[in-house]
């Protein structure tokens, strides 16, 4: 794309191409932030009961 030519329609939609590109990489990314946080919740939550259920069996 030409950006010297662009008409005021043309420029707002490669505006808001940018915007939706950019929205959609910021989800792709929370995301994955968010599955690695649950995933290591998960495994803090594991390791205390097995910690608490050795201390229990003593």
């Amino acid at each position: 794309m030409n950006n010297q030519n662009l008409t005021a329609e043309t420029l707002y939609i490669a505006i808001a191409g940018v915007i939706q590109q950019a929205r959609h990489q910021l989800r792709q990314v929370v995301n994955q932030q968010m599955v690695q946080a649950y995933w290591h919740i998960g495994r803090l939550i594991i390791e205390n009961a097995a910690a608490s259920a050795i201390l229990a069996s003593q």
